[in-house]
C-alpha cells in the first residue's frame, strides 16, 4: 500500500467514525419536519439539521402513513 492509498484509507475511516446516526422522533411530537434544498446534494431540516450526499432518510414503518411530501 502506497503512502497515498494509506492516506485515502485513513480519511475514509475517520469520515465513517465522525458520521454520526441521529434519530428524530418528530411525529410523536406532532412536529412537521422540512426539508430545504440549500445547494448540490446539500440538505438541510428547519431544525437545522445539515443532511449530505450519503446520508439515509429513515421512515418507521407504522408512521409511514403519516408522512407527506409536496
Amino acid at each position: 500500500m502506497t503512502r497515498r492509498t494509506k492516506f485515502r484509507h485513513d480519511v475514509e475511516r475517520i469520515k465513517m467514525e465522525l458520521k454520526q446516526e441521529k434519530k428524530i422522533n418528530a411525529l410523536a411530537n406532532d412536529e412537521e419536519i422540512m426539508f430545504i434544498i440549500v445547494g448540490q446534494g446539500q440538505v438541510v431540516t428547519n431544525d437545522g439539521i445539515q443532511m449530505a450526499i450519503g446520508d439515509a432518510l429513515q421512515i418507521d414503518q407504522q408512521h409511514s402513513s403519516d408522512i407527506k411530501i409536496s
